[in-house]
């Protein structure tokens, strides 16, 4: 190849790798890609050859063509495989990536072999590679093994300083999470993602981020903010992404109006995400969408119609060997022969949570609604209905404090009785590194105590000392709204190698006061004052420490010693109840109990 071919190819691949990285391309990008394949074939310039096959995949992967896409990456695969390169890995990772939405086993083969090769090149698994691992891994059903190997590719992402890197892990870690239903951490992440997205001119991810953000909100309860977010994601993706993504959005809406409801515009929204997937081929988006119509006409008292595409989505996840959509489906029909009072052999014991709610909406529903035949179904999207009274209200403390600090039942920060939002913290690793410092509020924690908690033990300090002080830098600013870069922070001090978080006097942490109060209430000798403080004591544990946070074995014991310690101060108060002749308390004390410690 001559200087000057090697360098208009250079260029080219570069200008397609640039915009390809924000998940967009162009038709004169394909055309000038599919040019310079020819140019390398004439020359048997097999190696340039698959690099184009590479780009020209990419392209046709973001056109959600994913069988032209597979194309090219088997005949990369067949110019270079075998000679083990990095570029050889690269195409086995987007070959996987093409599969996932059409045969989940093959796609976690080709990542095991794209592990297996990246091992031998590079002496470990570098994150890109252990990030679509995870994704095959998840999509086959084994959710808590995908969400170990994301939280490896977040750390070694973090290391390296690479925040797109860290955008797709959590983009993939919404995935999962969702299907957890823990919906506090998608919306954290989701939030943390959009920002990214903001900064490094990912408009594809920010609007993955909308659509997993909608989600979260659809899942806790507040479909009208769901729907505002929601329909914001659709109306970038149908101006810039023709293709799966506004599948995906218009899905997110029928979820919605499904929560409201409103079954007859559900179904308009999961048709026409239907016809999407149908037009690109996306074979497990057609299955996801089939179910839910399902769904609809079944609480609407249709189970024929509901059955009919129920048989359909059941051939569709053999075929593409999607277990856990599988298992939606089983449970569907499980509240549709429930419905028509049939024997199933299904205990509704055995669903798991994420499916117990459409279980009985169908199978206790009375509603007999007049919906249209599938070939009627209009797919136009209807604007929302005004917003409705689905707010979630908590309690209101009436105590002031500079800063109060939740972290048992799920985290939250407020600062003046004001809420630190997701944007103020900017990163999740600030949330992270803040999370163990106030767990050791007021003491001096060292860099190195700091790193093998929050990144792992087996992590090179120094590597993570720029991606730490990033995390510090957020923390001072989410605490201390406008301070400059080289002022002095009132809460966050550090001296000789190491930090300690205060955050003052009229500051309360959930976590210490509940430790302290419970230690002295059941100390106290009268039996009156013991009652009433162990009472008060009790309803200040509201949950774990840090249920978010289960994967970070850094909480593991807090989360043990603290709920031990709840047991024993509803032990305490149930037996002090009864040496009171308090039997009826007693009771209701001893079923919290059960509950606690089962």
């Amino acid at each position: 190849m001559t200087q000057e071919i090697r360098k208009h190819s250079d260029d080219v691949l570069s200008r397609a790798a640039n915009l390809h990285g924000k998940g967009e391309t162009t038709h004169e990008i394909r055309a000038e890609l599919e040019a310079l394949l020819t140019e390398h074939q004439n020359t048997d310039d097999d190696q340039s050859s698959a690099r184009v096959h590479y780009a020209l995949a990419t392209h046709h992967m973001i056109r959600t063509q994913l069988d032209v896409a597979i194309q090219h990456c088997e005949d990369g695969l067949r110019l270079i495989g075998g000679k083990q390169s990095p570029l050889e890995v690269e195409l086995l990772v987007l070959l996987s990536r093409q599969y996932i939405a059409n045969n989940v086993i093959k796609a976690r083969e080709i990542t095991t072999s794209a592990m297996d090769l990246s091992q031998q090149l590079n002496g470990h698994v570098t994150p890109s590679v252990l990030l679509r691992h995870a994704e095959a891994v998840g999509a086959n059903g084994d959710v808590e093994r995908s969400i170990e190997l994301l939280r490896q590719a977040e750390a070694l992402f973090d290391l390296d300083g690479d925040e797109s890197g860290r955008v797709v892990v959590l983009l993939r870690l919404c995935v999962q999470l969702i299907n957890n239903r823990q919906y506090a951490l998608v919306i954290e992440y989701a939030t943390e993602v959009i920002g990214l997205a903001d900064s490094l001119g990912r408009r594809m991810a920010k609007v993955n981020g909308f659509k997993f953000l909608a989600m979260a909100l659809t899942g806790i309860g507040k479909p009208a903010e769901a729907y505002e977010v929601g329909k914001r994601a659709l109306d970038i993706a149908e101006e810039h992404y023709p293709g799966h993504l506004v599948g995906d959005c218009c899905g997110v809406l029928g979820d919605v109006y499904l929560k409201l409801n409103d079954l007859p515009t559900a179904l308009n929204c999961f048709a026409r995400a239907r016809n999407v997937y149908r037009e690109s081929g996306h074979l497990n988006g057609q299955a996801l969408c089939l179910t839910r119509m399902a769904e609809v006409y079944g609480t609407a008292g249709k189970p024929e119609l509901a059955e009919q595409l129920l048989v359909e989505a059941d051939e569709l996840c053999d075929e593409i060997g999607n277990t856990v959509l599988k298992r939606s489906v089983a449970f569907v029909r499980a509240g549709l022969y429930m419905r028509q009072h049939n024997e199933t052999g299904t205990s509704s014991m055995d669903a798991v949570d994420k499916a117990v709610d459409i279980f009985r909406r169908i199978a206790a529903s009375t509603v007999s609604l007049s919906l249209p035949v599938l070939d009627e179904i209009d797919v136009t999207i209807k604007p929302l209905p005004p917003k409705t009274s689905d707010e979630i209200t908590t309690p209101h403390d009436a105590t002031e404090y500079a800063f109060k600090v939740s972290t048992l039942g799920s985290f939250c920060v407020e600062r003046g009785g004001t809420e630190i939002s997701m944007e103020e913290w900017k990163r999740k690793k600030a949330r992270d590194v803040f999370k163990y410092l106030v767990t050791r509020h007021r003491r001096s924690v060292s860099v190195d105590e700091i790193v093998m908690h929050v990144w792992g033990e087996d992590v090179d300090v120094e590597r993570c000392l720029p991606t730490l002080q990033n995390a510090v830098s957020a923390i001072r600013t989410a605490l201390e709204p406008g301070i400059k870069p080289r002022q002095t922070s009132r809460y966050i001090q550090f001296r000789d190698g190491s930090y300690t978080l205060d955050l003052g006097p009229d500051s309360v942490v959930d976590l210490h006061d509940y430790t302290a109060r419970a230690t002295t209430a059941i100390s106290i000798i009268d039996p009156h004052q013991r009652l009433e403080e162990l009472g008060r004591v009790a309803d200040l544990y509201t949950g774990d420490f840090l249920p978010d946070d289960i994967y970070d074995d850094w909480t593991d014991f807090t989360r043990i010693t603290t709920r031990e310690l709840a047991i024993e101060v509803l032990n305490q108060l149930a037996a002090t109840q009864f040496s009171l002749d308090m039997g009826a308390a007693a009771r209701i004390t001893m079923q919290r109990l059960g509950a606690l410690d089962p």
